[in-house]
C-alpha cells in the first residue's frame, strides 16, 4: 500500500511540474500581460506600497471597491520581487490549485481519476489565460479548491479545529470574490436535503447546522478586519464591497437590454465603438454624471443608488431580466469565448477549447448522476462542490457573467468528468449512460 501510495504521490509532483512549466512558458511569451490593470488592482497594490492605504488607483481616496486579498498579496510580492512577483504568485496558485484538486478527488474516492482531474486542472484554457493578467481568477481557484480539501476533510474527520480552519480559509477566499459566501446557505440547504434521506435525521440535522454555524462563524471572525476598517474609513460596516450594485446594474439595464440582449447570440458591448451610445463606455459614463448630479460621492451612497435603479429596471421589464439572466447563464458556461477577441482567434484554438470543455462537460454531467447513486453518507462529501457549483450559477445569473467567471469552479468540474469517466469505465450504475449505450 505504502508503495502505491508512493508511486501516485510521484506522479502527482510530475503533474505539479509539467503545469508549472506550462504556465512559465506562457509567462515568459505573455510578460507583458502583468502591466495591464484591468481591474485596477495594480493600482491599489501600487497605493499600499507607498503608504497611500487601500485607495482607488491614481488617487489617495480610500475604497472599497475591490476585495482586500488580492491587491494585498499583489503589493507583498510585487514590493518584493517587482513585477516578477506577480509570476511568482500566480504560479504557486497554479501548483496550489493542481494539488488540491488532485487530493480532494482522492477524498471523494478517486483512483486514477483523481490525477486525471489534476491534469485536467494543470492543462485548462481558462486557469492559463488568466495566469498572465493581474487578476483573481487564479487565486480564487485555488483558495476555493483548498478550502474545499479542507471541509472534505473535516467531514470525514470531524473536529472543531478542522471546521473552524475551513472557516478561515472560506473566510480568505471571501475576500478575494465575495460571490463565495451565498454558498453557505446553500450547502445548508442541501445538507438538510440529504439528512432528511438519513435514519437518524434529527442527530445528522443538528451535526449539519453546526458543521454551518461553526464555518460561517470563522469566516466572518476571518472578514472581520476588513468590515472594521471599512466601519472606521467609511462610516459602513460592511465585509464585502462596494462593487455589487455596478456590477448588477450593469447586466439589468435598458441599454445593455437593448444592444446585447435582444441582439443575435453572441453579440456583446465589445461590439460597438466607445462613441455609441449603446456601448458600455458611453453607458457608464452617462450612469457616473447622473450619479454626480444627485450629488453622490461616497462609494456606499453610489453602491446604494444603483442597486435601487437595478432593481427597479428588473421589476419594470421582468420579461427582458429573465431573457438577459439566461443570457449571463450561457455566457457563464459557455465552452467558448464570445465577443471580438474570440472572432479573432486562431481557428484551432477555437475549436479545440470548444473540444475540451464540451466533453467535459459531458463527463462531468455523468459524474454528478452518479452522485445521487451512493449511500446517503458518502453523497454528503461531494455537496460542498455541488453546492460551489450551484452558488456561483445563481450568483453569476443576476449580476454580470463572463466565462472567466467559472474558473473557481474548474478543479469542481474537473474532479466530476474524472469521476464520471472512472464511473463508467467501472461499470457503475447510471441511467444516462445506459440511455447512451442503447
Amino acid at each position: 500500500m505504502s508503495n502505491i501510495r508512493q508511486h501516485l504521490q510521484n506522479r502527482l509532483s510530475y503533474l505539479i511540474v509539467a503545469g508549472l512549466l506550462l504556465r512559465l512558458l506562457l509567462i515568459v511569451i505573455r510578460f507583458d500581460e502583468f502591466a495591464d490593470d484591468r481591474d485596477a488592482y495594480l493600482g491599489i497594490a501600487n497605493n499600499l506600497l507607498q503608504g497611500v492605504g487601500f485607495s482607488t488607483s491614481g488617487t489617495d481616496y480610500p475604497t472599497a471597491f475591490r476585495p482586500p486579498l488580492y491587491p494585498s498579496l499583489l503589493a507583498f510580492f510585487t514590493g518584493v520581487f517587482g513585477t516578477i512577483g506577480i509570476a511568482i504568485l500566480h504560479l504557486v496558485a497554479g501548483g496550489v490549485s493542481i494539488w488540491a484538486t488532485v487530493k480532494l478527488g482522492e477524498r471523494l474516492g478517486l483512483k486514477e481519476g483523481a490525477l486525471l482531474a489534476g491534469l485536467l486542472v494543470a492543462i485548462d484554457p481558462i486557469l492559463l489565460r488568466y495566469t498572465t493578467l493581474p487578476m483573481t481568477e487564479v487565486i480564487f481557484a485555488a483558495l476555493t479548491t483548498l478550502m474545499l480539501w479542507l471541509w472534505n476533510r473535516a467531514d470525514q474527520r470531524p473536529s472543531w479545529n478542522a471546521y473552524l480552519l475551513t472557516g478561515f480559509t472560506f473566510g480568505i477566499a471571501a475576500l478575494c470574490r465575495p460571490s463565495l459566501l451565498p454558498m453557505l446557505a446553500v450547502l445548508w440547504v442541501l445538507y438538510l436535503m440529504n439528512d432528511l434521506t438519513s435514519f437518524h435525521r434529527a442527530e445528522r440535522i443538528i451535526k449539519s447546522t453546526l458543521c454551518i454555524v461553526l464555518v460561517g462563524a470563522s469566516a466572518m471572525i476571518t472578514m472581520l478586519p476588513w468590515g472594521t476598517r471599512n466601519l472606521a474609513v467609511f462610516g459602513h460596516f460592511k465585509l464585502t464591497t462596494t462593487h455589487g450594485g455596478y456590477t448588477l446594474l450593469l447586466g439589468n439595464n435598458p441599454v445593455f437590454y437593448d444592444a446585447v440582449v435582444r441582439q443575435p447570440l453572441g453579440t456583446t458591448w465589445g461590439d460597438y465603438a466607445a462613441d455609441d451610445v449603446r456601448s458600455q463606455t458611453s453607458w457608464i459614463n452617462k450612469l457616473n454624471r447622473q450619479l454626480d448630479e444627485r450629488g453622490l460621492v461616497s462609494e456606499f451612497d453610489r453602491d446604494h443608488a444603483q442597486y435601487d435603479r437595478a432593481i427597479k429596471n428588473i421589476q419594470a421589464e421582468p420579461l427582458m431580466f429573465l431573457r438577459a439572466s439566461l443570457l449571463r447563464e450561457i455566457r457563464f458556461w459557455s465552452p467558448v469565448p464570445i465577443g471580438p477577441q474570440a472572432r479573432s482567434m486562431n481557428s484551432v484554438i477555437y475549436w479545440g477549447t470548444a473540444l475540451f470543455y464540451v466533453l467535459v462537460y459531458l463527463l462531468a454531467l455523468l459524474g454528478v448522476i452518479s452522485i445521487f447513486y451512493k449511500s446517503e453518507n458518502r453523497r454528503r462529501l461531494w455537496l460542498p462542490a455541488l453546492a460551489m457549483i450551484i452558488t456561483f450559477s445563481v450568483v453569476h445569473s443576476l449580476y454580470w457573467s463572463n466565462a472567466r467567471m467559472r474558473a473557481p469552479l474548474i478543479p469542481v468540474i474537473a474532479i466530476l468528468a474524472a469521476y464520471g469517466l472512472e464511473n463508467r469505465r467501472a461499470g457503475g450504475v447510471n441511467p444516462l449512460v445506459t440511455l447512451l449505450d442503447n
